[in-house]
C-alpha cells in the first residue's frame, strides 16, 4: 500500500502550491482506498518522511498538539 500512498502525496501534495493537512490527506486515501484509516495514516506519515529527507516537502505544526500541515518546497520542481 506504501506505493499507492506515495502516488496520492505526488498528487495532492506536490502537485500543489498550497499546504494540505495531514488528516485532511489520510481521510480522502481512506475513503477512495477502503484500506483501514491506521493504516492509511502509517503509510502516508512513511512516505511523507521521506519525500522530507529528499527536500521535497516540508511538514509543519504549529504547536505540540496542532494539526500537520503538509507543502511543496516553493523550490522544488513538478516531477
Amino acid at each position: 500500500f506504501l506505493d499507492k500512498a506515495i502516488s496520492f502525496i505526488d498528487q495532492k501534495v506536490k502537485g500543489s502550491y498550497t499546504s494540505v493537512s495531514f488528516s485532511s490527506l489520510v481521510k480522502e486515501i481512506h475513503v477512495l482506498s477502503g484500506i483501514s484509516a491506521k493504516r492509511c495514516v502509517a503509510s502516508i506519515f512513511c512516505g511523507l518522511l521521506e519525500y522530507t529527507k529528499l527536500g521535497e516537502i516540508q511538514i509543519k505544526q504549529s504547536n505540540i498538539f496542532a494539526s500537520l500541515e503538509l507543502a511543496r518546497f516553493r523550490n522544488a520542481t513538478k516531477s
